[in-house]
């Protein structure tokens, strides 16, 4: 039979086992949303998990697949390949804010104040935007072409999702009021350069005059993006996983 004592030194060592539990859980826990959030924003990790082809081909089927439009898309793809690579642009560089090189592909058209910057959305890169750019040249305007953070050659941590990519866009701009006092801009961005485009229309330091934003594709709420991809990509609950993931992407990368 038990004494008092002993229920005693036995009631703590099943807390101290159940908070030792809890403790690894936690630990463990933390640990797999910190790779769920390097997993979505950091393209050299993502590229090294096996789901990440499986996430590509998945969202690739899911895109319209019209004979017609993969024709389209196939033969804008190629005009602005061709384009690029007979204009043979000159790569630009700034230093963002916090210190990474960006780096962006600079169309020369000599006498324009017209000036088309161009945003590629998620995991892309420039070469993304080069059939856009083509028009634009052949309507007269100035092209510059960023590499958003992290994507392409330009330096990062993480993907900005457009809120970090709208101060690095600041200084795009600036640079090109250095260039020519008198340009008049438009921003174009696709997908996730799309919303950078209207988070950098929005804010109010911007060094020259927006003449029009063209937003192709915007997301509405990364939160509710997010919210139906990890189930969609991960197969994960929405809650908690999400608000735990945007708590540590505002500790690593500065915002929610």
């Amino acid at each position: 039979m038990q004494t008092e004592p002993d229920r005693k030194i036995r009631r703590k060592r099943i807390w101290k086992r159940l908070l030792a539990a809890a403790l690894t859980m936690a630990v463990l826990y933390i640990a797999a949303v910190n790779v769920l959030v390097s997993a979505v924003l950091v393209p050299s990790f993502m590229e090294k998990l096996p789901s990440f082809e499986r996430i590509t081909r998945k969202s690739y089927a899911e895109q319209v697949q019209e004979t017609e439009l993969q024709q389209n898309t196939q033969s804008l793809s190629a005009i602005g390949r061709g384009w690029s690579a007979r204009e043979n642009p000159q790569i630009l560089h700034i230093r963002s804010e916090d210190g990474y090189r960006l780096a962006a592909a600079y169309f020369d058209k000599p006498g324009s104040h017209r000036w088309a910057v161009l945003l590629h959305g998620y995991t892309g890169s420039r070469s993304m935007m080069y059939e856009y750019g083509y028009w634009y040249s052949e309507h007269g305007y100035q092209v510059l072409v960023p590499d958003m953070r992290c994507q392409g050659e330009s330096e990062g941590d993480y993907i900005g999702l457009g809120y970090t990519d709208s101060t690095d866009l600041v200084g795009w701009l600036g640079m090109i009021l250095s260039m020519d006092p008198e340009a008049e801009v438009v921003l174009h961005g696709v997908s996730m350069g799309a919303s950078a485009a209207l988070i950098t229309a929005a804010r109010d330091d911007l060094p020259v005059r927006l003449t029009a934003v063209i937003a192709d594709c915007a997301y509405t709420d990364a939160y509710e993006m997010f919210r139906y991809k990890i189930g969609d990509w991960f197969h994960l609950p929405a809650f908690p996983v999400v608000d735990s993931a945007s708590f540590f992407i505002r500790l690593r990368a500065g915002y929610s």
